[in-house]
């Protein structure tokens, strides 16, 4: 079975011959590393998307700020028809981080409604199966994860804070952003599910501690469930990225329809215990992410704690051990040492002794 192939079992629910490695793209070390995983028939992920993004009318303006640590940073201005947005942004490998939400105060939900509302989405199918072959039978394509209107409004556009402070103020001017989020992301959720995609990320990054189960069932699982809907009528796997504490919302996940778990990450970095995981979703995959801080300790507790997580994945099915997270020095010293534990140990059906 190749490691693509090996994936696609474990989204379906079945038993691959060996339980899948997988690595993000943007998590690869670099050479020798790359080509030693792939050796250990690693499979890459590789992030792309479907769809390319215009504002209509909105003009933008860019100026380059001072760097920080080496890495770009960037202030944009978006000069919308309801008033001005001013994000500041850091380009790290693989990703953008936001140092500065366009968000800061109630003047800015009529801008930010009328930014989002200028957003048009136009397909671009061929770079996605581009991705999607870069390492031929060992490499599979993911595209942009779409939030729910609660995390694009968190990650996105308020952070934590300022989400707080107008949840507990302003809540029903907070909710009619809701609906313009969640309109803006049916176009996408339309274009992901025609979309070559298997696999489709529809939530993510939820801080536990901050949401709660109650906010989770009434504003997350609604949204959830019509993201659900639309992908399984396409053929399209539904997952949600949730690499936190999640032990206050396993019982609510579970009522979801969600077909993966996408970067859990089992203790000692977060608090539920991968068998009760699996106990409480026995319909859904599990992609663990390695536990970042094992690799502070070495190869040799790399690969004895592997050896531990598979068996508390035995038999193996609907399982995926995966690197999905940053992690110590990019793991120039563990990853192959991993690979190949998960290679030497993950042989299907797995023993529990």
């Amino acid at each position: 079975m190749t490691p693509r192939a090996r994936v696609l079992t474990a989204l379906a629910g079945e038993m691959p011959d060996r339980v899948p490695f997988v690595v993000w793209n943007n998590k690869l070390p670099g050479e020798p590393v790359n080509s030693q995983l792939l050796e250990c028939e690693a499979c890459i992920i590789n992030k792309s998307t479907v769809y390319q993004v215009s504002t209509l009318g909105v003009e933008v303006e860019t100026e380059q700020l001072a760097e920080i640590d080496g890495l770009a940073r960037r202030r944009k201005v978006f000069h919308t028809a309801a008033g001005d947005l001013t994000t500041e942004e850091r380009i790290v490998p693989g990703s953008t981080w936001l140092e500065k939400m366009p968000f800061t105060g109630p003047d800015d939900y009529e801008p930010l409604e009328a930014f989002i509302g200028s957003k048009e989405y136009t397909p671009c199918y061929d770079k996605f199966l581009t991705d999607d072959q870069e390492y031929g039978d060992q490499s599979l394509a993911r595209p942009e994860t779409i939030y729910t209107p609660i995390q694009d409004l968190i990650c996105k556009y308020m952070g934590v804070e300022a989400f707080c402070i107008e949840w507990a103020d302003r809540r029903d001017r907070l909710l009619k952003l809701f609906e313009v989020i969640a309109e803006d992301r049916r176009k996408r959720l339309e274009l992901v599910a025609a979309s070559p995609a298997k696999f489709v990320i529809i939530e993510g990054n939820i801080i536990p501690e901050v949401t709660g189960a109650e906010r989770f069932e009434r504003h997350h699982i609604p949204y959830i469930e019509e993201g659900c809907e639309l992908l399984h009528k396409n053929g399209k796997y539904a997952g949600a990225h949730l690499d936190a504490n999640n032990k206050v919302l396993a019982g609510s996940i579970a009522k979801t329809s969600l077909d993966l778990i996408e970067s859990f990450t089992p203790p000692p970095d977060c608090n539920l215990p991968l068998a009760e995981a699996r106990r409480l979703w026995p319909e859904k995959t599990v992609q663990i992410n390695f536990p970042s801080s094992v690799h502070l300790a070495g190869p040799e507790a790399v690969r004895k704690t592997i050896v531990e997580i598979l068996k508390e994945a035995a038999p193996g099915n609907r399982f995926i051990v995966g690197i999905s997270e940053d992690i110590s020095e990019g793991g120039v010293n563990t990853l192959v040492p991993l690979a190949r534990a998960v290679y030497e140990n993950g042989r299907t059906p797995i023993s529990e002794d």
